[in-house]
């Protein structure tokens, strides 16, 4: 959307690039096919897709706000994901590439970082 298009739809340029930029981000991460696919409830996927279906298709003068909020919980989602998920099968898998436990690699990183 162009800024044409935002006034003919009675959005100002703000509102423009916070619906760019939640689209890059659902494209990026939520998306079925997102080349970045973050796990996330299935109520919170919903909810995204139905905002910004109606920010798409929003009459003149009907331009609705996009809830940060959504955006805020599927952060707070995708973090606890990498914490619990990503972040130990990463870090076990580290540990058997250098041949060494789990435990000893993080006292060994805490001392480096000292």
């Amino acid at each position: 959307m162009d800024v044409k298009e935002s006034q003919r739809r009675g959005a100002n340029i703000t509102q423009v690039k916070a619906l760019r930029e939640s689209l890059a981000i659902y494209d990026r991460f939520v998306a079925p096919e997102a080349p970045n696919w973050v796990c996330l409830p299935l109520d919170i996927v919903k909810r995204i897709e139905t905002t910004l279906d109606s920010a798409r298709l929003a009459k003149k003068g009907k331009m609705p706000t996009l809830p940060y909020s959504i955006f805020q919980e599927a952060e707070r989602y995708a973090l606890l994901d990498m914490v619990h998920d990503i972040l130990p099968r990463f870090l076990k898998q580290v540990a058997k590439d250098n041949n060494i436990e789990m435990m000893d690699y993080l006292k060994q990183k805490l001392k480096e970082r000292k």
